[in-house]
């Protein structure tokens, strides 16, 4: 995966393995000393790419606690944490649990964005953001390889400045590929260098450092 990612010309790659509230403090362990393995195999590799850590986290009122105590992980130890929700959550849920990330010093991504079904009305989308979230999509539905309601919902998501991450979704080396290549293409061609730009590059170098991206 890593091999097809330099391929794609991705530099930088935040590996984020599920989280759920419960899970094993060994299985976190694990999974850092595993991320260090692979980390520096890379860099031998490819020395001028990097591999951070970080998590897609499964939202549950107990997150917050797992995240002070260090069960659960931030994207690259920085305040921004990727957080995903029940395919039918209520927008009320999705605004709660923002407030309450917010209120304790987190700055919540919501990915795929395009997954859930009371989320794809672009009002409903910028209210999230002005109460603090960020927002997330993955190349798959920009690429067509969903519903055309879906990629062209979120073309315009995309045109109207409602998703600020996109981001491979990748799971292995086959049916989810880390690919990106074409769809930087096809931005670049819909959106302009300059927008591509900014959600491939400027957006995830602030998150990386924890800047906020108005900042």
């Amino acid at each position: 995966m890593l091999k097809i990612a330099a391929e794609e010309g991705i530099d930088a790659i935040v590996a984020t393995p599920h989280f759920k509230y419960g899970m094993d403090a060994a299985q976190m362990q694990q999974i850092k000393k595993m991320y260090t393995v692979v980390r520096n195999w890379w860099k031998r590799k490819e020395p001028n790419r990097e591999l951070y850590l970080g998590s897609e986290l499964y939202y549950s009122e107990n997150l917050v606690d797992a995240l002070k105590q260090g069960t659960a992980l931030t994207m690259n130890d920085t305040s921004y944490v990727l957080v995903e929700f029940p395919v039918y959550a209520e927008v009320s849920q999705v605004e709660r649990a923002v407030r309450n990330l917010r209120y304790a010093g987190y700055i919540p991504i919501i990915a795929h964005v395009e997954r859930y079904q009371h989320l794809r009305d672009a009002g409903r989308v910028k209210n999230l953001i002005e109460i603090g979230a960020y927002i997330q999509t993955n190349v798959s539905v920009i690429m067509g390889k969903h519903s055309w309601s879906s990629k062209r919902r979120t073309m315009k998501f995309l045109k109207q400045g409602l998703i600020h991450f996109i981001a491979t979704d990748a799971h292995n080396s086959k049916e989810r590929r880390p690919e990106m290549k074409k769809c930087a293409a096809y931005l670049g061609k819909k959106l302009g260098r300059e927008k591509t730009h900014q959600l491939l590059v400027e957006n995830p170098e602030k998150m990386l450092r924890g800047e906020e991206l108005n900042g």
